[in-house]
């Protein structure tokens, strides 16, 4: 056995950084389509075309498949939510933008499933331990992220208003959450118009 591995081919970082992507992709197709609980290690290996051998060598199973998945959204949403140059300029001129990629990928994700993936996720994690933390850290830097783009927002078009960013970010939170539930469940609702509301909000 021992020559059989020292004999294989040796892959360069990048194609290691690809096969690991095309394993998270073929689950998060799972996911989409079947649910975390409903998808098995099995549907992985058959969604990836690859053996089980070869996923077992990135993961070692579901819960560590979703860790993976769950970071690199993570990271895909401080990008948009927080931006490393924002200002309270730019944070105004950047709101518009802002409610069209948190909310509009939405749209998408009822489409392709991923809200559904996202709403199985937050019932497993009511039970499941590790994934209750990653989801828990994940949905705290979301808020977070929020709350900093509220507060320069806040202080670009009315710096003395008494206004708390943290009640306003947490607003758009529990909207996004809401609509995410109604992209799960195909409901016939119109994500971005009724994320658009937000716009019209006014501090007294």
């Amino acid at each position: 056995m021992s020559v059989f591995i020292q004999a294989m081919p040796k892959l360069s970082k990048q194609a290691l950084q690809a096969r690991r992507d095309q394993i998270l992709e073929a689950a998060i197709r799972c996911f989409c389509r079947l649910g975390y609980q409903g998808t098995t290690m099995r549907d992985i290996f058959a969604e990836s075309e690859l053996s089980a051998g070869a996923v077992y060598n990135y993961f070692q199973s579901k819960e560590e498949i979703i860790q993976a998945v769950a970071e690199r959204n993570r990271i895909a949403d401080r990008a948009t939510i927080a931006p490393e140059d924002i200002s309270p300029e730019s944070a105004v001129a950047a709101l518009p933008q802002l409610i069209d990629l948190y909310f509009g990928s939405l749209e998408a994700e009822r489409q392709t499933g991923f809200a559904r993936m996202e709403v199985s996720l937050l019932n497993e994690a009511a039970f499941q331990g590790n994934i209750t933390a990653t989801l828990k850290t994940n949905r705290t830097e979301a808020r977070n992220a929020l709350t900093q783009f509220v507060r320069h927002y806040l202080a670009g078009i009315m710096p003395d208003a008494d206004v708390n960013p943290d009640h306003f970010a947490e607003l758009m939170f529990a909207v996004h959450q809401g609509l995410m539930l109604a992209a799960a469940l195909n409901e016939d609702v119109d994500i971005l118009a009724v994320a658009a509301l937000l716009l019209r909000i006014r501090f007294a």
